[in-house]
């Protein structure tokens, strides 16, 4: 991703802006594949599903047992995503597999 011209004496400035914007993004996904394992484990071992809606620009993930079971939620604004929430949705598909409805309804 190019960054903006300015002048040599904000260079420093803008990749420093650049890098903790870019960090927060890699925080994102990560906190994504986090919220996944920890929600795997509060399963006891049945496999888990998520339900994932875009809201406005941010993403909600909802995470059931097959069964249905609600194991828990999360909601990600856009700032703290790598992607937009559409584009992010692949991503979270090699996490866990996606569902458009709750399970067991």
């Amino acid at each position: 991703m190019p960054l903006d011209l300015v002048p040599l004496s904000e260079v420093g400035g803008a990749i420093a802006d650049f890098l903790d914007e870019a960090g927060g993004q890699v925080e994102g996904a990560a906190e994504i594949r986090e919220f996944i394992e920890l929600a795997r484990r509060e399963a006891g071992g049945l496999d888990v599903v998520c339900r994932p809606e875009i809201i406005g620009e941010a993403l909600e993930l909802t995470i059931y047992t097959v069964e249905g079971r609600f194991l828990d939620s999360l909601t990600l604004p856009p700032d703290r995503l790598p992607a937009t929430a559409e584009a992010m949705l692949g991503l979270v598909g090699t996490f866990v597999r996606l569902v458009r409805d709750v399970p067991g309804r």
